[in-house]
């Protein structure tokens, strides 16, 4: 069976072929949704396993194209993602079509298990590939602009706990974890290394074959020639270390094979110790002085306090955030805090509870201020009974700082885009004296009509920007023409309805978050097809467009033209009312109605 594998991360996605080949399967991968679909156009697979946040072409878009294709539609579909994985992310997949939706992490064991039930109940029918029930890509986006500015916000803050997240597992956890760089010397070891009897500084810089037995090293050079060459992306075998006293130790080996651009550089490896005939003492000692190490050089603050609430330890992790000394901080009554928000996240412990706090924090002893994130767990004696507490303290300054600088760009942003909004449109204005302000009043109310009809903030915005633009077409129409104090002959009539086109091919290049450009081009199509430019009907005109249609007209008859006084708003009501259902937006027409008749609405 051939499975496709996309990941645009190279180390996730050697890995998971790894697995993959592993258990029996035929493997090819893709780095993105775009390189994907070229392979599938020249190798037929059996299985798709895709990530979701890729560059060029996601997954989400990938499974949508797929499942539109009569060739690809048939072929299983399974979401393979670590940074999708909310509730509304997992929904958005499967409406899409994905027939497995797997969150990261998970169990190799558990994985593997997953994609052989997927496989035996294909085999066996039980299940078909499922159909898309989004009904176009601009769907699709829209939906997908939800999930990504839902995601932007929480970012930042991701990848900083991810990379401190890293740095404690590498400190802390019980294996020996290496790198070696493409000739196989040390660059960088966790603290683990010191169960061979050297300090990391003793050990970076150095040959791996300096602390391997003569026998060990045959088998580890062979696996890393192997490696080199690109022959192995993962291997598994026992080696013997020896010690710096003279003593041997075995160890099973996790290593993994690191390229960049498709070159080999390096190795990354989990050494787990499996000598069975341990020295007790020093596995004590050596137990301690890990946690000493960890305790003084973990990059979060932590803190423990007794029940009376007197810090009675701190690392000098948790000085340096306060801006502080040890002996300044050490005996500090936390009940006589100088900013008292976080006392009650650090009281909780004592009934058993863990605490929180996340916001700025004045210190006691010295004048700084910071942005942190606190978690506080209760600390048991050997009776279980609670003596007092420890506390993590993260200082997220520079994270929440930042982030306040994206929101402040990205408000910047949003009036740059209205502002160049409202110069196209006023570029179009000048040119047509007659109709001054109009595009800002159908803007308006198609804008208003979304609301009444409880579209959201985003549709109301699409509505508001295509308004304002939605002539924009006109500025390749003589002004002669624009201007005429007369009703325009049918030459002139049928160069102006060119507009929509002419303002779809102005607006095609920019990159809105809506499709402004197809809105503009079906601003003037009516429900019977009586429209143009394309004469289009019901199911093939978009909403947004059908709602600009009708404020568009309303505001037209309620405004004076070289031609024609202004009409009578009632006037204006009974004719799209008139014609509700066959040239214009049933609910629409209601809405707008309800806006003038029962809300009081003006320009």
């Amino acid at each position: 069976m051939k499975i496709l594998c996309v990941d645009d991360n190279k180390q996730g996605r050697y890995l998971l072929e790894t697995i993959l080949r592993k258990n029996g399967y035929e493997v090819i991968s893709a780095e993105n949704g775009k390189k994907a679909l070229e392979m599938l156009e020249k190798e037929s697979v059996d299985m798709i396993i895709s990530d979701i946040l890729m560059p060029e072409m996601d997954g989400y878009t990938l499974l949508s194209i797929c499942k539109r294709d009569e060739r690809l539609r048939k072929i299983p579909f399974i979401f393979y993602t670590a940074t999708y994985t909310s509730k509304e992310d997992e929904e958005l997949g499967m409406k899409l079509g994905a027939d497995l939706y797997i969150r990261k992490p998970i169990e190799l064991d558990e994985f593997m298990n997953k994609i052989r039930q997927v496989v035996r109940d294909f085999s066996e029918k039980k299940l078909v590939p499922r159909t898309t029930i989004i009904e176009s890509i601009e769907s699709l986006q829209m939906l997908y602009n939800k999930v990504l500015i839902d995601k932007l916000d929480k970012k930042i803050t991701e990848l900083e706990q991810v990379r401190w997240r890293y740095n404690l597992l590498f400190e802390h956890i019980e294996d020996f974890v290496y790198w070696l760089d493409k000739d196989g010397y040390f660059t960088s070891v966790n603290p683990q290394v010191k169960r061979l009897g050297y300090a990391p500084e003793e050990v970076v810089g150095r040959h791996y074959s300096e602390f391997i037995t003569p026998e060990s090293l045959v088998v580890a050079k062979e696996h890393f020639e192997r490696a080199k060459e690109g022959k192995s992306l993962f291997d598994e075998y026992t080696v013997e270390f020896v010690c710096k006293d003279g003593s041997k130790l075995l160890f099973n080996l996790w290593v993994y094979t690191i390229f960049e651009e498709n070159k080999f550089v390096g190795r990354f490896g989990i050494a787990r110790d499996i000598t069975r005939i341990r020295d007790t003492e020093r596995k004590l000692k050596g137990s301690e002085f890990r946690y000493q190490i960890l305790f003084e050089n973990i990059p979060v603050g932590i803190f423990y306090y007794n029940k009376d609430l007197i810090l009675t330890e701190i690392n000098e992790r948790f000085a340096q955030i306060l801006h502080s000394t040890k002996e300044k901080l050490l005996g500090l009554d936390l009940n006589k805090l100088k900013d008292q928000r976080v006392l009650p996240a650090i009281k909780s412990v004592l009934k058993g509870k863990q605490g929180e706090y996340t916001g700025y924090y004045e210190a006691t002893t010295s004048d700084v201020v910071i942005y942190a994130e606190m978690k506080c767990a209760p600390v048991y004696d050997e009776n279980n009974n609670i003596i007092g507490g420890v506390g993590l303290v993260h200082d997220i300054t520079a994270q929440h700082d930042a982030e306040e600088r994206l929101i402040e760009s990205l408000k910047r942003n949003q009036k740059f885009l209205e502002g160049t909004v409202d110069a196209l449109a006023s570029a179009v204005e000048k040119r047509d004296p007659y109709t001054a302000g109009h595009q800002k009043r159908v803007a308006s109310l198609a804008s208003t009509i979304a609301r009444e009809l409880s579209l959201g903030e985003d549709t109301i915005q699409c509505l508001n920007i295509a308004g304002i633009l939605h002539d924009i077409g006109k500025i390749y129409v003589p002004a002669e023409i624009l201007s005429k104090p007369a009703r325009l002959t049918q030459a002139e009539y049928d160069i102006v309805k060119e507009h929509p086109k002419i303002g779809f091919e102005i607006l095609k290049p920019i990159q809105f978050p809506w499709p402004i450009a197809e809105i503009i081009l079906q601003h003037h199509e009516r429900i019977d097809g009586s429209g143009y430019p394309y004469g289009l009907r019901l199911d093939n005109i978009i909403l947004e467009a059908r709602i600009l249609a009708v404020a568009d007209v309303v505001e037209a008859m309620m405004t004076h033209r070289p031609y024609r006084p202004a009409w009578d708003v009632e006037v204006a009501l009974r004719e799209i009312i008139s014609n509700r259902g066959i040239l214009y937006d049933s609910d629409a027409v209601d809405a707008c109605v309800r806006l003038f008749r029962d809300k009081g609405f003006k320009f």
